[in-house]
């Protein structure tokens, strides 16, 4: 990515922040912020935020009526 896309900065005037795997809570401030889609979502009550990690965890367990429970944590 680094030749072909000039780095990690490429998305940042997209997005206003580098790809990064840690922060999420930057990047959905700035969506908040900035894009009017989001704000509506989330005025709708329809957002959803989250790592990868946790929308892998949505999608392979049937979302909000998945089958996540407290002891499936990892340790």
């Amino acid at each position: 990515m680094e030749k072909e896309l000039g780095g990690k900065d490429f998305f940042r005037r997209i997005t206003g922040l580098p790809i990064h795997n840690y922060f999420p809570a930057f990047k959905w401030k700035w969506m908040h912020d900035n894009v009017e889609a989001v704000r509506e979502a989330v005025d709708r009550d329809e957002a959803c935020f989250g790592t990868l990690d946790s929308w892998l965890m949505y999608k392979l367990t049937g979302g909000p009526d998945g089958g996540i429970h407290v002891t499936d944590g990892n340790r």
